[in-house]
């Protein structure tokens, strides 16, 4: 190998190091939307009654959109948590 190609691996391994590091640290608001993405797919499509899920679900959503995280992820960890929906961990 010549020296640029080494220089370019070296480079690219160290872009997907990071690359990594910032996937597994995650803001609340993207965990927010990743919860709500989810519930969105599997309990919402299936949830044809009304029982106010959706709403809570909704306003969870809004709730972290305002920036309070701290009461929408519960609401949404929970809602998910009834419904028997696997959702990562933190």
């Amino acid at each position: 190998m010549t020296w640029r190609r080494i220089l370019i691996l070296v480079c690219l391994l160290g872009v997907a190091s990071v690359g990594a590091e910032a996937a597994d640290a995650k803001t609340p608001a993207a965990r927010c939307a990743e919860l709500y993405d989810l519930y969105y797919h599997y309990v919402d499509d299936a949830n044809h009654h009304h029982d106010g899920e959706r709403q809570q679900a909704e306003y969870a959503k809004y709730r972290c959109a305002q920036g309070n995280t701290a009461e929408g992820l519960p609401t949404l960890e929970a809602i998910l948590t009834r419904n028997l929906v696997a959702y990562p961990k933190e």
